[in-house]
């Protein structure tokens, strides 16, 4: 919550950090993936939302959110700056992962950064997407 980044890349190994744990090759190999990814793909959905994922064969799925306090300045479809981004590691062939990807896209619709942005400690934060979450 809150995070200060400077660009992309320090967010997107903000996120490898949490995703890295019980994966080969740890938070590095998360990050690589992460990027290749980012270059092949950019991931912005607008909203200021980014769904970066990383495709690892073998992993099993896991997701971290990363709530930056000053957004990014990168290019997104609706010229917002970019504060959040719900990051993805997991196989390529996901299913689960592609309906969590359609959620987060449908919330990010709805102005999910606002949302969670009001939060000021983790715990609001689970709270607040649990409460998005009925919404699904």
């Amino acid at each position: 919550i809150g995070l200060s980044c400077a660009t992309l890349d320090d967010a997107l190994d903000v996120a490898a950090g949490k995703l890295g744990r019980g994966v080969p090759g740890g938070a590095s190999a998360v990050a690589a993936a992460l990027r290749a990814r980012e270059e092949e793909a950019p991931s912005a959905i607008g909203g200021g939302v980014a769904v970066p994922c990383a495709y690892l064969p073998g992993a099993k799925l896991s997701a971290s959110l990363v709530l930056l306090s000053r957004g990014l300045k990168v290019s997104t479809p609706d010229d917002e700056p970019l504060e959040m981004l719900v990051c993805f590691a997991g196989p390529r062939d996901s299913a689960e992962r592609r309906v969590a990807l359609a959620h987060v896209a449908r919330l990010a619709a709805r102005d999910l950064t606002a949302e969670l942005k009001r939060a000021r400690t983790p715990a609001q934060l689970l709270a607040r997407l649990s409460q998005l979450e009925l919404y699904r």
